[in-house]
């Protein structure tokens, strides 16, 4: 028996938005079945045959790499250094 995904499940290992995976299956680009009730929003399973498939067609499909730490700007320097201009006295009137 395959494994069978959800959306969630499938957002997560393929690194994109729920509303990605979604919009899929609502156009039937990825196979997908409907085991929500009447009324309530889609609750879409995929197999995982499926979901390899479609992933392999799609010529510019990578998982989402996370960046490594030393890579990430850091930004805290200036903004420890940061001061705000000062306001000048305004008269009310």
């Amino acid at each position: 028996m395959q494994e069978v995904l959800t959306v969630p499940k499938i957002a997560q290992e393929k690194g994109v938005a729920l509303s990605t995976v979604r919009a899929w299956c609502d156009s039937g680009e990825l196979p997908a079945t409907n085991v929500g009730s009447l009324g309530k929003r889609k609750e879409w399973r995929v197999t995982r045959g499926d979901l390899d498939a479609f992933w392999a067609s799609r010529s510019n499909a990578k998982p989402k790499k996370e960046a490594p730490l030393d890579s990430v700007p850091n930004h805290m320097g200036q903004l420890r250094n940061f001061q705000l201009p000062k306001l000048s006295n305004t008269q009310q009137t």
